[in-house]
């Protein structure tokens, strides 16, 4: 299976890995799956695992783009942050 991580631009291979299996894409920051995109079922997780870091919500938000979902009218019409994170680690969308 040919890699997503460029060597410029879209996710950033340090640290992390990608796999994709049955239309389920994940990024593995260490060993957090920190993004989720389940293309059969439209849907989109994003977690922290806990790690609230700069590079974690890098990650989260290379994998939105990389996806095309970030923008207007997407389910991420802004980059995501620390702040979309108040109650749970882990955040949920339609894509």
């Amino acid at each position: 299976m040919p890699s997503i991580l460029p060597k410029s631009g879209g996710i950033r291979p340090y640290n992390t890995t990608v796999a994709e299996e049955s239309g389920v894409t994940r990024v593995t920051l260490y060993q957090t799956v920190v993004a989720t995109y389940d293309r059969p079922a439209g849907i989109v997780t994003l977690n922290t695992g806990g790690y609230d870091t700069p590079t974690t919500f890098r990650r989260m938000n290379e994998a939105l783009h990389h996806w095309g979902l970030v923008g207007e009218g997407k389910p991420f019409p802004y980059r995501v942050g620390k702040s979309d994170f108040k109650s749970a680690n882990t955040l949920t969308r339609k894509a």
